[in-house]
């Protein structure tokens, strides 16, 4: 069986399935999950990426080094390729939810991950964003329903398409209306701000960019 590398399940043999193996079974191993990130010093909004079996597929991340998308736990989580130098786990707290999808779902998801590298188009926190990706993703591959989109289009002004969620946070709630979050925990540290300070960050940092 193939374990996330942060879960301790001592000598308890029925720990990985939550002590139901009656109810909860992983026949091959495998095992597709959510890492929602939250907040950091900079950031109040989080992260959102998919993982399957030990691989990260992440939009628009660096912490591996170079491009987080299709790159080990160990380097997502622990790596210090970001930009501050520091590793996510000591950045922020990621809340890892584990979906309850079939073998088939998982095994289409990670083939059209491995196909669909958003990280080859432009980045935009509100039309292609962390978000934008990974709910495309599960549309695409029937985990999630299609959701409504809102097009924006004013004379001259180029079309708009917006997500049914903009936010990690938003993205998660749809998967647990859905019944797909079997279980959640938790890694990481805590940021040494506040996310108001982290708000603060973030409007000082976009206004510096001008």
């Amino acid at each position: 069986m193939v374990s996330s590398r942060y879960q301790n399940f001592g000598w308890n043999r029925y720990l990985y399935c939550r002590n139901d193996p009656v109810n909860c079974f992983d026949p091959d191993g495998r095992e597709t999950q959510l890492a929602q990130g939250l907040y950091t010093e900079g950031n109040p909004a989080g992260h959102i990426a998919w993982v399957i079996n030990g691989t990260v597929y992440s939009h628009h991340s660096t912490y591996s080094g170079g491009s987080d998308w299709g790159v080990s736990e160990e380097a997502y989580f622990s790596g210090s390729g970001h930009r501050s130098g520091e590793s996510q786990d000591s950045r922020r707290q990621t809340l890892v939810h584990t979906l309850n999808v079939s073998e088939e779902q998982e095994l289409v998801l990670e083939q059209y991950l491995q196909n669909n590298d958003p990280n080859v188009r432009d980045y935009c926190e509100f039309t292609f964003s962390c978000v934008t990706s990974t709910e495309m993703a599960a549309e695409a591959t029937g985990i999630l329903p299609e959701g409504p989109i809102v097009i924006i289009s004013p004379l001259g002004v180029p079309t708009l398409v917006f997500p049914t969620s903009i936010s990690p946070a938003d993205l998660v709630n749809q998967f647990s209306e859905a019944g797909l979050i079997e279980s959640t925990e938790s890694r990481g540290n805590k940021p040494k701000v506040s996310v108001f300070q982290a708000i603060v960050n973030a409007v000082v940092n976009l206004f510096s960019a001008q």
